[in-house]
């Protein structure tokens, strides 16, 4: 399970040798650009969320019945329980949609992170093993400003998640 397209990556970051060339050629010329290095920035930032978004709206292949869809922070994962088969795509890794059998994927369960009063929650991850193999998903991130409530949200956050997992298992 591939979470990180590397090369996309290092693709878009060697382009910046091509873009600042572009912009020392150009600065003789006009004002223009001055406009090339902030859309520069732009496109490096947004462009793994818009193709994941893309991707996510285009769906997944024909013949997967999805009987349960899961969102964690940085992934989406579908489950078709008649085929047996699981469906993930990564932020990180937009363009492919990987397509796993349920039968690789063990030892599934959830780690909750609380914070020393045990009231409110730091964090909430989902873990399995594929091939032997351990992946870890944030699923829920304490915010600044407002934190999980172990009671309510936090609760209801777990308990999906739970559900996620015995369907894993």
């Amino acid at each position: 399970m591939k979470k990180i397209n590397w090369l996309y990556f290092i693709f878009i970051t060697l382009m910046w040798i091509l873009v600042s060339r572009l912009a020392g050629i150009l600065e003789g010329y006009s004002s223009w650009w001055l406009l090339i290095i902030p859309v520069y920035c732009i496109w490096y930032i947004f462009s793994p969320v818009i193709f994941y978004t893309i991707n996510k709206r285009k769906g997944i292949k024909d013949g997967f019945n999805i009987n349960y869809r899961f969102e964690a922070l940085y992934a989406t994962f579908w489950v078709d329980t008649i085929h047996k088969e699981l469906a993930y795509l990564c932020l990180l890794n937009p363009f492919v949609i990987k397509y796993i059998p349920l039968s690789l994927v063990n030892n599934a369960g959830i780690e909750t992170c609380y914070e020393k009063d045990k009231k409110y929650i730091s964090s909430i991850k989902l873990y399995f093993h594929i091939r032997y193999k351990n992946h870890k998903f944030l699923i829920e991130i304490k915010r600044r400003f407002n934190p999980i409530n172990a009671e309510t949200y936090g609760k209801k956050i777990i308990n999906m998640t739970q559900e996620f997992v015995d369907i894993l298992n």
